[in-house]
């Protein structure tokens, strides 16, 4: 599913962020970002792509929580056994 927003003589096309990877949505966020650095755009255009932006940064966000997440289980799967503490040293003589 795609939206499509019309402003002035502008369309704009969004891609519904749950069907972006990762990648695509930070593309997308930068681009956003420089549209909005340029004193030309239009008010109405401003506030369309600030909600864009902040939807692609909630996306942004939870996809690196769960990969952070997942990372986590997966290093903790194999971390090494803990050492066992040395034992107190003995009195024995060992030969």
């Amino acid at each position: 599913m795609t939206f499509h927003i019309k402003m002035n003589s502008e369309n704009v096309t969004f891609t519904p962020v749950d069907q972006m990877t990762y990648s695509e949505a930070v593309r997308e966020l930068d681009s956003i970002v420089s549209k909005m650095q340029d004193d030309r755009i239009d008010i109405d255009q401003l506030a369309t792509y600030t909600r864009r932006a902040a939807e692609l940064l909630t996306a942004c966000r939870a996809r690196l929580t769960s990969t952070e997440e997942e990372l986590r289980s997966v290093l903790d799967g194999i971390k090494p056994a803990e050492k066992e503490a040395p034992s107190a040293p003995s009195n024995e003589i060992p030969f």
